[in-house]
């Protein structure tokens, strides 16, 4: 590892773009990031993120060198903006190879809670987060693991997006989406690790080998 270099870190990104989509379509721009269920009625929503994947690979070639890191673990910060409505539940984070970014700005092909199914059919469960509310402010952290499309994302420079959907019929999870006037957006926090030289695992392994017999 040439000098200098970290051995394990942790690096993070802002979305850059997120929606809250309920019945009448996108809703609050990129202001708040809510995640409804149906028993909201029209208030029913998802939430859709996206990150720059390039914008992580980049600060991790910095800690580690170009392409020298393997990616350990993913989490998603949210920050609570409640409101009078806020009601804890479960909501479900999936990724999604659908990094459509017509949610900032919809126009006529406006996207409603009922189309969520259909646009996001590709969604893979990384995670079910039960939200309690505790205060505007409070930082949840949601653990997504390894997540590998995630890594995979990242590692090819792409476009990383979550969808967030209900877990029961009655949650009403209020974050606060990137533009919030008070609090960061949603954030991709990624633990990493510096990819071991070639034969630097034998070594180690050699390494004890020759420690316990001189015991």
């Amino acid at each position: 590892l040439a000098a200098g270099l970290a051995t394990a870190g942790t690096v993070s990104t802002e979305a850059f773009s997120n929606a809250t989509v309920n019945g009448d379509g996108v809703r609050f721009a990129d202001y708040f990031f809510n995640v409804q269920g149906a028993a909201n009625g029209n208030f029913a929503s998802y939430g859709v993120a996206t990150f720059d994947g390039a914008v992580i690979a980049g600060q991790l070639d910095a800690q580690f060198g170009a392409g020298n890191w393997q990616i350990d673990n993913v989490s998603l910060a949210l920050v609570q903006s409640n409101a009078g409505f806020t009601t804890d539940g479960l909501v479900n984070v999936h990724y999604t190879d659908n990094d459509d970014l017509g949610l900032q700005s919809p126009g006529a092909s406006n996207p409603t809670y009922a189309d969520g199914a259909a646009l996001y059919s590709d969604a893979q469960l990384l995670a079910s987060y039960n939200f309690n509310e505790v205060s505007s402010g409070y930082t949840d952290m949601i653990d997504l693991g390894a997540a590998a499309q995630i890594a995979g994302d990242i590692a090819s420079g792409d476009l990383v997006s979550l969808y967030l959907f209900e877990g029961d019929a009655n949650v009403a999870a209020t974050w606060a989406g990137h533009n919030n006037n008070s609090y960061e957006g949603p954030t991709l926090i990624v633990d990493a690790s510096v990819i071991p030289a070639p034969g630097t695992a034998l070594l180690l392994g050699l390494g004890a080998l020759v420690s316990r017999r001189r015991r």
